[in-house]
């Protein structure tokens, strides 16, 4: 098992972090087992605002074991102080419906 953040460079050369934006955030977590071919157990894409809070959460292992559904995605609404006022679990669209 294991989770990639860097490129694996070679000791003394600088790694580059592929799965990070310009303010260092992540902007994928995968979680990989290794097996024949390898697996992620553990895929998730977080989406952030200009205060660096995580608003959104995609779910893509889910996403692919249940039909390509999405029903495991997550919204989170915050106030002007960033403190969570709401989070909801479902389909992306669904929960835009709700807002």
């Amino acid at each position: 098992m294991y989770s990639r953040i860097h490129n694996g460079a070679a000791p003394g050369t600088v790694p580059t972090y592929s799965n990070w934006d310009r303010f260092n955030r992540p902007t994928k977590w995968t979680w990989t087992k290794v097996l024949g071919p390898d697996r992620d157990f553990f895929d998730e894409r977080p989406s952030w605002d200009e205060n660096s809070n995580v608003t959104a959460v995609q779910d893509y292992v889910h996403d692919a074991t249940v039909g390509g559904t999405r029903q495991f995605d997550r919204v989170y609404t915050l106030d002007d102080l960033d403190r969570l006022e709401r989070a909801q679990q479902g389909t992306r669209e669904l929960l835009r419906d709700l807002r």
